[in-house]
């Protein structure tokens, strides 16, 4: 006899919930894989993207290191970007 609360649905939830843990494990590897495919396209997506393009430390040919980096540097030295003595990494490197 069934309970009047339990339905298919329930029945594939609780499959779901029990099913072996090599399923659950190549489920898990798969939506990982597919996730970080997604987060690549948006990292890459946002190197090319014409606001870095705008940023005080860009300059053409720029590897996605060397953006982050930039980045990070700005964001440590905020007080010499706003007192206007900001200097880029790749223009210190000049020197």
């Amino acid at each position: 006899m069934k309970n009047e609360f339990w339905d298919e649905t329930n029945d594939e939830i609780f499959d779901y919930l029990v099913m072996d843990n090599e399923y659950a494990k190549k489920q898990r590897e798969l939506e990982r894989a597919t996730y970080e495919k997604l987060m690549k396209l948006d990292y890459d997506k946002y190197f090319t993207d014409v606001l870095v393009k705008e940023q005080p430390y860009y300059r053409c040919g720029m590897s996605n290191e060397e953006i982050v980096r930039e980045i990070e540097y700005i964001n440590n030295n905020l007080v010499a970007f706003y007192d206007g003595i900001y200097e880029p990494l790749w223009k210190q490197a000049l020197k």
